[in-house]
């Protein structure tokens, strides 16, 4: 897959995307926010796309894609599912070598500290509590597949994951099922 396929893709599912709940509703209110945080990024992604900048549109469009794929599994919006950005990527140009190397160990260190700084917010036994673990878990799970292919030296899949990842947390943290216990700069909150 390229990036502009994917791009394509992940805003043509994501423009289709509905708001759960009633109009009024906390889920509904949600919903929103889940939808408007991954349309910005994935106007980010395009615009870094339409620039030529081919490292920070996979960032910007991984992450958009970690906030819509929590929303569609914590239930807080409905749509088609897109193409996984964790798929198989089309390798990006050797002139992007350097930079993609630099973000992807930036991303993967962000995003490890950021899961270390962050708890459950809901109380034990509460519903709540249950897919605030759901996201720190997949998060988790996320990380170490950044980890495992920083290892192996494959950057761009380094980026793919921490970038998604974090779109995860994030948007745990953006809905009250994470609290943030440090580094709050680290959060889009």
């Amino acid at each position: 897959m390229n990036l502009v396929e994917y791009a394509t893709a992940l805003d043509a599912c994501a423009t289709k995307d509905r708001v759960s709940g009633e109009e009024l509703s906390l889920v509904a209110s949600i919903g929103r926010v889940i939808r408007e945080m991954s349309g910005a990024y994935i106007s980010d992604g395009i615009c870094f796309l339409a620039r030529g900048d081919e490292v920070n549109a996979l960032g910007a469009l991984c992450y958009a894609a970690g906030w819509r794929d929590a929303g569609l599994c914590l239930g807080y919006i409905c749509g088609i599912v897109s193409p996984s950005p964790l798929a198989s990527w089309a390798p990006l140009p050797r002139a992007f070598d350097l930079p993609l190397h630099e973000k992807a160990v930036r991303y993967g260190k962000i995003l490890s500290t950021a899961l270390a700084s962050v708890g459950i917010a809901p109380g034990d036994g509460t519903v709540p509590h249950a897919h605030a673990e759901r996201v720190r878990c997949a998060c988790q799970v996320y990380r170490a597949w950044s980890d495992n292919h920083l290892i192996n030296g494959d950057h761009l899949q380094t980026l793919v994951f921490a970038s998604y990842g974090h779109g995860w947390l994030d948007a745990g943290v953006r809905v009250g099922l994470l609290i943030v216990l440090d580094h709050w700069e680290l959060f889009a909150v």
